[in-house]
């Protein structure tokens, strides 16, 4: 097990490296600058069903449960697992393995959640959601992720077991104790840099952050509402700035990184199905 973020003690070309993806945090975007660097049966993507629209980062995919009943053996083969799911998973692994995680801003990502909610209800992508009409709605009807979700991926345990103090105490010392790297949304730049040095990977990528259209801004929230969210979510204010802090120490471990002016275009590997999807276009072109 990588022993903390700065100076994991396991050789990261022996590791299962597990990209932790909270959601609205950048990581359909983390994960095409990090499934570049594994072959395609390395890779498990932990995928469920009612995420049909959304991209397939391996022929390997599945459900955490479904991967869980592999047998040991089979969940050891895989040298990337990525996808939405809580810490914890490393136990179940029989080596070696580290976290990657991408952190931001709690209230940024609410709105973000919020606007992604209302796109996929309004396209019917999830089958008995009910519309919301306003983020207060929202908040009351998905309370687990207006309440601080990303103390609640982190934390290891059910969160309503514990104290809110507890589980941020418990969150911060799984990120400093089991991440290789925890970086931020809004350094996006800079988490993929130290990332690609810390796993000693020879190159570096950037990728456009996925944007969505038309959510929710700050300056439209009301002002008290906005502060009650604020409060709510203070755990995840306080683990936001230890994953900045952390991202400094690594930057400092690992040397200056550069910001780029504008992020540099480099295609992903497409998806297994795009790709076979492409390769029978060529063929048929090639018969004609």
């Amino acid at each position: 097990m990588c022993k903390d973020t700065i100076g994991g003690t396991t050789d990261a070309n022996r590791e299962t490296l597990i990209f932790l993806h909270v959601p609205k945090t950048a990581g359909v975007s983390m994960s095409k600058a990090i499934v570049r660097h594994f072959s395609e049966d390395e890779i498990y993507h932990v995928r469920y069903p009612e995420h049909k629209l959304g991209p397939v980062f391996s022929k390997h995919h599945g459900t955490l449960q479904h991967f869980l009943h592999f047998p040991e053996a089979q969940r050891g083969r895989y040298r990337l697992l990525l996808g939405h799911m809580h810490f914890g998973l490393h136990k179940y692994l029989p080596g070696p393995s580290a976290y990657v995680t991408v952190l931001r801003d709690p209230v940024e990502r609410l709105l973000s959640h919020f606007g992604q909610f209302r796109r996929t209800v309004e396209n019917n992508e999830l089958p008995g959601a009910v519309p919301v009409s306003s983020l207060q709605e929202f908040c009351r009807a998905e309370w687990k992720v207006a309440d601080n979700h990303q103390t609640r991926h982190l934390c290891g345990w059910n969160f309503d077991d514990h104290s809110r103090r507890e589980n941020l105490e418990r969150a911060k010392e799984n990120l400093r104790e089991h991440f290789r790297v925890v970086g931020t949304m809004e350094r996006f730049d800079q988490t993929v840099q130290v990332l690609h040095r810390a796993c000693g990977w020879p190159d570096l990528v950037h990728f456009r952050l996925n944007v969505g259209e038309g959510r929710l801004q700050r300056e439209g929230v009301d002002s008290q509402f906005l502060a009650h969210l604020e409060a709510l979510n203070s755990l995840d204010r306080e683990l936001h700035a230890l994953a900045n802090s952390l991202l400094d120490t690594a930057i400092d471990k690992y040397g200056k990184v550069r910001v780029p002016t504008a992020p540099l275009r480099q295609a992903p590997r497409r998806p297994f199905f795009l790709r076979r999807a492409w390769h029978k276009v060529l063929r048929r072109c090639s018969t004609d």
